[in-house]
C-alpha cells in the first residue's frame, strides 16, 4: 500500500535503498509480527479485533434496516422497531470499537515515534562532528523533529483513515455483489475507481497552488518582520508609504492565490460529488425498475442506498490524506538519509581487547 501511494504520488524513487527502509520501518508498526517487540505485536492484533468488530457493526446497520422496512412491508408478525433498535446498537457498537481501536493505534504510534527518536538520537552522537557544524543546528533539529511528526501522522493515516476505507470498500462490494448482483457492484467499484484517480490526480495538480499560497504567506510574515526590525531606518527615510505599498502587493499576492486554492478546492468537491452520485443514482435507477418488477423489496434500495453512502464521509478526506501523506514523506526522507550517514572512525565490530 505504501508503494502504491508514493508510485501515484510520483515521489521521486533515485534513492531505493532509503525508501526500502522506510517501507520497513513504517511496516512495523502496521503489520503485526513484523516487529521484535512482544508488547506491540499485541497492541496491533487487539487493533485488528477491534477493527473488525467495528465493521462487523458497521455494516450490520445497513442489514437492519433492510429487515425493518421489510417487516413494516409486509406486516410481520413480530416488532419491527426491534430491528430499528439493533440498527442503532450496531452504530454505537460501531463507534465504541473504533475509538477502543485508536487508542492502541495511538498508543503504537507514541512508541513508534520512541523508537525511530532513540534509534535517531544515537546515530546523530556518532557522526562526524562536521555533521553539527557543517550547518545550522537549529535547522537540523527542526527537520529531524518534523520528521517524527510527519512519521507519527502518516502511521495515524494508514491505520485510522486508509486501512479501514480499504476494508469498507471490500465489505461493501462484498454485500454488494451477493444480494445484488454484478451489476451493481461493478457500477459501485467503477464510481468509486474514477472517484480515486480523479481525487489523486487534481490533488497532485493543486499541490503547487498550496505551496505557492505557503510561500506568499511567508513572504508576508517575513516583509512584517523585516520592517518592523527596521523601523528606525523606516523612519529616517520617511518610507512609511513606500513599505505600506510592499506590504500591500504582498497581501494582494496571497489573496489572489487563496482565491485561486479555494476556487480549485470547489472544484475538487463539485467533481467528487458528481462522481460518486453519478454512481448511486446508476445503481438507485437499477435497483428501482428491480424492484417495480418485484425483484427487489424497498428495504433492498435502502440497503443499497446506505452501503454506498457509508462511503461518502471518509471519502470527502481522500485528498487532502493523500497530500499529506505524500508530502510528510519527503520530511521523513531526510530524517532516513541521515540514518543511513556513516562517521568516519566507527567502532569495530569484534573489539579486542587490550587487558
Amino acid at each position: 500500500m505504501l508503494r502504491r501511494l508514493l508510485k501515484l504520488a510520483r515521489v521521486p524513487t533515485e534513492d531505493a535503498a532509503t525508501h526500502e527502509n522506510i517501507y520497513r520501518s513504517l511496516a512495523k508498526y502496521v503489520v503485526p509480527f513484523l516487529h521484535s517487540d512482544p508488547v506491540i505485536t499485541r497492541k496491533l492484533m487487539i487493533s485488528y479485533v477491534h477493527l473488525a468488530l467495528s465493521k462487523i457493526c458497521f455494516f450490520g446497520g445497513p442489514l437492519m434496516m433492510k429487515g425493518g422496512i421489510n417487516a413494516l412491508q409486509s406486516g410481520a408478525a413480530f416488532d419491527p422497531s426491534l430491528l430499528f433498535l439493533g440498527y442503532g446498537l450496531c452504530y454505537t457498537g460501531s463507534i465504541l470499537f473504533e475509538s477502543l481501536r485508536n487508542i492502541k493505534v495511538v498508543e503504537v504510534s507514541n512508541e513508534a515515534i520512541k523508537d525511530i527518536s532513540q534509534q535517531a538520537y544515537r546515530h546523530t552522537l556518532k557522526l562526524d562532528p562536521e555533521f553539527f557544524f557543517g550547518s545550522s543546528q537549529r535547522q537540523r533539529l527542526f527537520k529531524l523533529s518534523r520528521a517524527l511528526n510527519s512519521i507519527e501522522q502518516n502511521l495515524r493515516t494508514l491505520n485510522q483513515f486508509l486501512l479501514p476505507m480499504f476494508m469498507d470498500v471490500v465489505t461493501s462490494s462484498a454485500l454488494i455483489l451477493v444480494y445484488f448482483g454484478p451489476a451493481y457492484v461493478c457500477t459501485f467499484l467503477g464510481s468509486f475507481g474514477l472517484y480515486s484517480v480523479f481525487t489523486i490526480r487534481y490533488s497532485d495538480y493543486r499541490r503547487a497552488g498550496v505551496r505557492l499560497q505557503k510561500n506568499t504567506e511567508k513572504e508576508v510574515d517575513f516583509l512584517m518582520s523585516e520592517t518592523f526590525a527596521n523601523y528606525y531606518n523606516v523612519k529616517y527615510y520617511s518610507a512609511e508609504s513606500f513599505e505600506s505599498a510592499r506590504y500591500l502587493a504582498k497581501l494582494q499576492d496571497n489573496y489572489n492565490q487563496t482565491v485561486t486554492n479555494q476556487n480549485s478546492l470547489g472544484v475538487l468537491n463539485t467533481g467528487q460529488r458528481l462522481l460518486f452520485a453519478g454512481g448511486m443514482t446508476i445503481n438507485m435507477i437499477m435497483a428501482a425498475r428491480a424492484a417495480k418488477s418485484h425483484l427487489m423489496s424497498a428495504g433492498d434500495i435502502v440497503m443499497m442506498q446506505s452501503l454506498m453512502l457509508q462511503l461518502i464521509s471518509p471519502l470527502f478526506f481522500l485528498g487532502t490524506m493523500y497530500r499529506n501523506f505524500t508530502d510528510s514523506f519527503v520530511e521523513i526522507k531526510e530524517l532516513f538519509t541521515v540514518l543511513e550517514e556513516k562517521p568516519t572512525i566507527s567502532d569495530p565490530v569484534d573489539p579486542v581487547s587490550c587487558g
